[in-house]
């Protein structure tokens, strides 16, 4: 939704995913298919047109390995990959990444000049979004049943992460959403610290001329619609993962999960109350 928004801003381009593996780039690999929840979208690749040569540079590892990039991480065809499609924009370049939550110290460090912007949604309604297949809607699914049935990349991420926090293991973890929350946790972590401004998903679709106006004085981007920008925006339903838990299960299981990332990183990582932040 936050790409869409900017692919209507005049003077931008804003590129979709640029490390997913249909490769927008590459027509052969890129298919047709489309989220039909997202809203006025008819393609993710036209701004990738005439980009074919960034499948010299293009890494199959980039979606699930080597996740946690510090400064001084050393990738320069990564590097190459992100520069090519900044020469390429028409007006401003928007890159709008999935995959690069535990890599932002490496962007501050080589795209110096770049603004970073957070996009956070409530970790409940996010988990409940990620459950596709019925067995994953059942609380009482296992760890092990979740990863044969998970439409995204809990274990691929957990399973890369783990050598820098440990407790992403899965001998440690009791249950599938305690681990979803562990990386939600964590990648809201980087994005605070790293980036140049963070907005609430919530926030956004509730409030969005409010929320984008602010943002974007942010980026000193002036030349905009909020009215048309506001309709493009849908609001999605707010509270379904109580179709999956109470209250009370909820808040237990997040406050593990607290716990173990307080006694890692420090009390000072510890939120009080984090689902209403």
């Amino acid at each position: 939704m936050l790409w869409n928004l900017f692919r209507q801003v005049g003077n931008c381009t804003a590129y979709y995913e640029p490390f997913n593996e249909r490769r927008w780039f590459d027509p052969s690999t890129r298919g047709d298919g489309m989220d039909t929840t997202h809203r006025g979208v008819s393609d993710y690749w036209k701004e990738y047109e005439g980009l074919q040569e960034l499948s010299q540079y293009f890494s199959d590892n980039w979606p699930s390995k080597d996740l946690l990039m510090d400064a001084q991480s050393w990738n320069p065809d990564m590097k190459r990959f992100i520069e090519m499609m900044v020469e390429h924009a028409n007006g401003r370049p928007v890159l709008q990444f999935n995959r690069l939550d535990f890599r932002l110290p490496w962007v501050r460090h080589y795209f110096p000049h770049a603004k970073i912007i957070h996009l956070f949604r409530h970790p409940r309604d996010e988990w409940f979004s990620c459950l596709f297949h019925d067995r994953c809607k059942d609380k009482a699914c296992t760890l092990q049943e979740f990863f044969e049935h998970e439409g995204f990349y809990l274990q691929a991420w957990s399973q890369d992460l783990r050598y820098h926090f440990p407790f992403l293991d899965s001998k440690y973890i009791q249950h599938p959403y305690q681990l979803f929350y562990l990386l939600w946790r964590l990648s809201y972590l980087f994005g605070m610290q790293f980036a140049h401004h963070s907005v609430s998903y919530e926030q956004l679709t509730e409030s969005p001329r409010l929320i984008l106006a602010d943002m974007f004085r942010v980026l000193d981007i002036r030349d905009y619609d909020l009215d048309v920008l506001a309709s493009i925006i849908d609001p999605r339903q707010t509270g379904r993962w109580k179709r999956y838990a109470d209250e009370e299960w909820f808040r237990e299981q997040e406050a593990l999960c607290e716990l173990v990332i307080a006694e890692y990183l420090g009390q000072d990582c510890m939120h009080p109350n984090p689902v209403t932040i």
